[in-house]
């Protein structure tokens, strides 16, 4: 955050977990409780808090879809291949083998959503999208799997061919020379800035370069300036725009504790200028 007169840095109070009793085995608990997941115990389970507490047992309507209640009374994902253990989610199928490379990634190209890190670690793997009961490919996806980078068989259509981008921040050809983020999409594995190959527009194609300042937009567009940011896009400063700077201000955009639209002003022992708001604040 810029520095700005009565404002501090606000941390974030550590996540207290509920105070429960720790337990290794259901030995360690209470006649009637058992040992089982803290997530179990019906609390979300943070870093800091421990993995398994006492509880109530489960039985096999408190247990979630793909788990088991065992008789230890806590609930636990069950293998794919384990007698009695629910099936593999639509669109999944129990293979233990295949499992082992499946990809747990996210997927972007299907109609279907999925929760891949509880489906492999029970064996399950997806059924491709050009097999029977398989994934169905999003609109202006296509079922190719030898360039689909996701486990559904899905692969984008190239924008090239398709004619558009996934929104008008993004441009299929690059027309502009000046700088534009550098963004990766895990859908393709490579820099990119949507699955169909487009990169986020610059503001020599298009982009707005909006820069509010006390109700005057001071943003324009121009690669070539020393401090343009990542689109291209600058501020004009108080030498190109008349009255920016406050009463007690001079405009002095060289100085090295001048605001960003050049404002500066000469603070008192024991204060020091505000970079963004020309202002003193306490040092």
């Amino acid at each position: 955050m810029p520095d700005a007169p009565n404002m501090h840095t606000a941390r974030a109070a550590p996540i207290q977990c509920p105070a429960m009793q720790i337990c290794a085995t259901s030995d360690d608990c209470s006649a009637g409780f058992a040992c089982i997941p803290y997530a179990q115990a019906g609390f979300e389970s943070w870093q800091n808090c421990p993995p398994t507490v006492c509880g109530a047992p489960c039985t096999a309507s408190t247990c979630k879809s793909d788990e088991v209640c065992r008789s230890s009374g806590a609930c636990e994902l069950a293998r794919c291949d384990e007698s009695g253990a629910p099936p593999c989610a639509e669109h999944w199928r129990c293979d233990l083998e295949a499992a082992a490379t499946e990809s747990t990634d996210a997927i972007s190209g299907a109609v279907e959503t999925d929760d891949p890190v509880r489906a492999v670690a029970r064996g399950c793997v997806r059924v491709r999208c050009d097999e029977e009961e398989g994934f169905a490919c999003r609109e202006d996806w296509e079922c190719e799997k030898t360039r689909s980078l996701e486990g559904t068989g899905c692969a984008a259509i190239p924008c090239e061919e398709l004619g558009h981008c996934s929104s008008d921040a993004y441009i299929c050809a690059p027309t502009g020379s000046g700088p534009r983020p550098h963004e990766t999409s895990v859908v393709i594995g490579g820099p990119s800035g949507d699955p169909f190959g487009c990169v986020l527009r610059n503001c020599e194609e298009g982009r707005a370069c909006p820069f509010d300042w006390g109700g005057r937009d001071l943003g324009y567009c121009n690669p070539s300036a020393p401090h343009a940011d990542q689109y291209g896009c600058s501020i004009h400063n108080c030498l190109e725009v008349s009255n920016l700077c406050p009463a007690d201000s001079r405009c002095a955009p060289t100085d090295p504790n001048a605001s960003v639209v050049g404002c500066a002003r000469d603070c008192e022992e024991g204060a020091k200028c505000s970079t963004y708001w020309s202002v003193c604040v306490p040092l």
